[in-house]
């Protein structure tokens, strides 16, 4: 038998390592894959969001520069000097003085027509003789521009005249108010722009090798969004494509409702693309840099094409593998199958009545203590088959844990000696042949046939293993909730109405200090336990809560024996029958005393904040790190830069700064943000003066809000008395080189 037997052990364990190999490599191939594909994916994303931003910030200094050029040009003192009305309306003086300027900056600034217009939208002035009249976009920018008092870009348009694509300018003339019989309006100068010239060069342009890469710039029209510049792949001129905005994967539908950083999407041929979504601050345009997606991720599918191969081909081979040893296993399996059958059918006759046993396990020994017939249950729980336990001593196929009583581990000789049934304890122990272990419950009966007396035994015994494991999952899960409402403080309770019973959680206890082997709850002594100027709002709720289902949250304070006060928030509801009867009140309750303490102190802690930034002298500034604005002022700020405080709340803080030059003032701003910084600056006054400053400048992050806290003192005094110091320092030192020769006189 033994003999028989290794053969398929071996076959079993070779066929066992061979499946466990094939898994091991499908799941390490697959984890690979999908590792190589998210860092590669994580890779070409961040390099092409790297690329879109170069586009934007070329874009941004494009617009910078003509919002700045068109504050120049409206701030010329000719131009803002130029405007009387006469009896015959408006008047321009100077007209042949700013036509010659003006036909300087269309020569030098690639403009195609600059305007004069009156705030109503008569066109008094234009370089070219004949201008085509403003268009909507034009009328819609003259609004902004008069509501900021800035120069406002327009929607790109196409010229009534040409139908090429123009971008505008607009720009109100400052001190430039003038009445009309019949009306009274503002002056403002319109620059029209040829983007041919100067923006769509800089859109095309791409600074990496790649052959589907595009940069799409876009604005809305209606219920469409339209690309403004030229469309590469495809034969369509600008504003000569609109997209509904119901195409939601489209990227620049996306572009347009505020997404941004880089995403997989559709573009305006229908391919899917990866796309750089971006805005364009200060103007009514977004941006979508493109490039196809097998061309972005063409790397990413070339190896995971490789690595697909050869985690397949390995799988092959271990499967033709397989499925020659289990070729070979099935033919000796059929060989010890006939022999079983052979002997099966010789010793059939003596448990016909035990071969319909269901359910249970069954197992027959004959009077020497040997198997002879298993059921498919036993079968199953053990790991033998029939065939295969026939013969074998009963306590090889069924072997229960050492550590039962002997007895119990072998109840076969008990029972044969004396000839009585034997109940097993519950939950012992069956080890099955393959090493797996299951709780059971088992009794054993001798066999008696006629006058000869105990024959052999029967042994029945069930599974108890699921039984077990709810009872040992239904015990963790009560363990694990009494757990977190002990660590979120939160302990939850049970009243039922009709029997006036009150059941709490082991967290209610705590909450309320009380010993709950000595303490049984009810609502009246509930009560007792509330604070005083509580317990009648409290009593209110609970007694409507058993007329009406609907949930309450109530917040309460507890008085403990000592003088204590916790705040609690209860959560609680009814449950009602089909009669609107209660029948139980579940809820929870939290003890909230450390939040609620901390939010007092949070609240004094900004007390005394405001109080210091209130009576500071020294300049103290809260600023937005997005857009540069000032969010908040103390009083010392007011009275040092001579705005009010609304004013100063409308500036930013390069309005401060002479420094005009952006790149550097971040640069300070984010070494202040990193590190923390002290600079001495030079600041303007709302008069135009300037006044040296020491600013000490810190990023904090208050409110999910990216914020500079910059303390800024007037130094003014101490560098006037540096300036004095140094003056005296410089007379001193001539005075001592005149010393020797004074010495020689006075001998």
């Amino acid at each position: 038998m033994i003999s028989l037997a290794s053969p398929k052990t071996h076959h079993r364990t070779v066929f066992t390592t061979i499946l466990g190999l094939v898994i091991v490599i499908l799941v390490f191939g697959l984890w690979y894959f999908r590792r190589d594909r998210i860092q590669t994916q994580h890779e070409v994303k961040h390099a092409f969001s790297v690329v879109s931003k170069l586009r934007q910030i070329a874009l941004n200094q494009w617009c910078h520069f003509v919002l700045e050029e068109a504050g120049h040009i409206a701030n010329h003192s000719i131009l803002r000097g130029s405007f009387s009305v006469g009896p015959s309306g408006l008047r321009l003086e100077n007209a042949e003085m700013l036509e010659e300027i003006f036909s300087s900056f269309l020569l030098h600034y690639d403009y195609e027509d600059i305007l004069l217009v009156h705030s109503g939208g008569r066109v008094f002035f234009s370089v070219q003789d004949e201008p085509h009249p403003l268009v909507e976009a034009e009328q819609f920018a003259i609004v902004e521009s008069a509501i900021s008092k800035g120069p406002r870009l327009t929607h790109f348009h196409l010229d009534p005249k040409t139908r090429e694509p123009v971008v505008s300018v607009v720009c109100r003339v400052p001190d430039a108010v003038v009445e009309l019989p019949s009306e009274e309006g503002l002056i403002f100068a319109i620059l029209r722009i040829d983007p041919k010239t100067s923006l769509y060069p800089l859109i095309d342009s791409w600074p990496v090798d790649a052959a589907t890469s595009k940069t799409i710039l876009a604005q809305w029209d209606g219920h469409h969004v339209v690309p403004v510049n030229r469309l590469p792949f495809l034969d369509v001129e600008p504003l000569g494509m609109q997209i509904p905005i119901t195409d939601r994967n489209a990227s620049l539908v996306m572009a347009a409702e505020g997404k941004k950083g880089v995403f997989e999407a559709t573009d305006y041929r229908g391919v899917q693309v990866l796309a750089a979504l971006n805005q364009l601050p200060g103007t009514p345009w977004f941006m979508s840099c493109e490039i196809d997606l097998a061309e972005a991720y063409q790397r990413l599918y070339a190896q995971g094409n490789w690595i697909l191969g050869m985690t397949a081909s390995l799988v092959i081979g271990l499967v033709v593998l397989v499925a020659l040893l289990w070729q070979w296993s099935l033919k000796a399996g059929f060989e010890r199958m006939y022999q079983s059958e052979a002997r099966l059918r010789a010793g059939e006759t003596r448990f016909s009545v035990i071969l319909k046993a269901v359910e249970d396990g069954i197992i027959a020994v004959d009077a020497h203590g040997s198997v002879s017939m298993l059921n498919p249950k036993a079968e199953a729980l053990t790991g033998w088959s029939d065939v295969e336990a026939r013969g074998r001593r009963f306590e090889e196929v069924f072997q229960l844990s050492s550590d039962a009583a002997p007895e119990e581990t072998n109840p076969i000789p008990s029972v044969l000696a004396r000839g009585s049934t034997i109940q097993g304890a519950a939950g012992v122990e069956l080890t099955s042949r393959s090493g797996g272990r299951c709780a059971i419950l088992y009794s054993c009966a001798p066999i008696r046939e006629g006058g000869a007396g105990i024959t052999g035994a029967v042994l029945v015994f069930r599974d108890q293993t699921q039984e077990l494991r709810a009872q040992r999952e239904l015990n963790d899960t009560l363990q694990r909730l009494n757990e977190a409402q002990q660590v979120a403080h939160v302990g939850s309770w049970d009243y039922l109405p009709e029997a006036k019973k009150t059941w709490w959680s082991d967290e209610v206890y705590r909450i309320f200090e009380l010993d709950p082997a000595v303490f049984v709850p009810t609502y009246p002594d509930f009560l007792q336990w509330v604070h005083p100027d509580d317990r009648d709002m409290i009593d209110a709720e609970f007694q409507e809560s058993l007329r009406s289902p609907r949930r309450r949250v109530l917040t309460h304070r507890v008085l403990l024996p000592d003088g204590r006060v916790k705040i609690v928030q209860e959560n609680f509801f009814t449950e009602f029958d089909e009669n609107h009867e209660p029948v139980r009140t579940f809820g929870t309750i939290h003890d909230i005393t450390e939040h609620e303490q901390a939010k007092e102190a949070a609240r004094e802690s900004e007390e005394r904040y405001r109080l210091l930034a209130a009576y500071s002298r020294d300049i103290i500034l809260q600023v937005d790190l997005d857009q540069g604005r000032i969010i908040e002022a103390n009083p010392a700020a007011v009275a040092a830069y001579g705005y009010s405080r609304e004013e100063l709340l409308t500036k930013t803080i390069f309005d401060l700064r002479p420094d005009t030059d952006p790149q550097r003032i971040y640069a300070q701003i984010r070494e202040g943000v990193d590190y923390g910084h002290l600079l001495e600056l030079v600041h303007f006054r709302k008069d135009g003066t300037t006044f040296p400053v020491e600013a000490s400048v810190q990023g904090v992050t208050l409110d999910h809000q990216n914020l500079l806290v910059s303390v800024i003192r007037d130094i003014s005094d101490r560098k006037q008395v540096e300036a004095e110091l140094a003056e005296s320092r410089r007379q001193m030192d001539a005075l001592m080189g005149n010393l020797p020769g004074m010495a020689y006189r006075c001998k």
